[in-house]
Parts: C-alpha cells; structure tokens; sequence
C-alpha cells in the first residue's frame, strides 16, 4: 500500500477501518459460533489467514475474500466495514 504518500490523517482512518475489520470478523464468527477454522475452509483460505485477519496481521483482505467471509456469517460487507458489528 502507498500509505507514504498518505497524510497522516488518512493513514490513521485506514488503520483504524483495518481494525473495525478485524474486531467486526472476530465478533460476528464467535456470535455465530463458527471457528477460524470452518471459517477458513468454508471460504477457501487457510485458518492461519482468518487469525491474521482477526489480530489485524493481514490488513488487507480483497473483496473477494469479504464477500465470502459475509456470505458465511449471514451479513452484508458494509457489515464489516461499519464501526460496530450488527
């Protein structure tokens, strides 16, 4: 990512968006009960990827990979994406 060219203000909102993520997968998967490793073989990636997504390790997840993960645990993307999981 280009976050050098990035002021420093906006680099904090997309670390901050990284972390709603992270906290909003890690949530919705407990609250429907599903482990990181179901999760991962449900949408097709390793269980090591799920846990870096979740400890915001891997922050960039592609849209691909967010429909799936929304797909699995019944909600939308903008799900993930908003400030507090619904």
């Amino acid at each position: 990512m280009y976050l050098k060219y990035l002021t420093r203000n906006t680099k904090s909102t997309i670390l901050q968006i990284q972390g709603v993520i992270s906290l909003n997968i890690k949530e919705m998967r407990e609250r429907k009960g599903i482990s990181r490793v179901v999760l991962a073989e449900r949408i097709g990636v390793h269980p090591s990827y799920v846990s870096h997504l979740e400890n915001g390790i891997k922050t960039n997840p592609t849209l691909e990979v967010l429909q799936a993960i929304a797909k699995e645990l019944n909600c939308k993307v903008s799900d993930l994406l908003g400030e507090k999981a619904s």
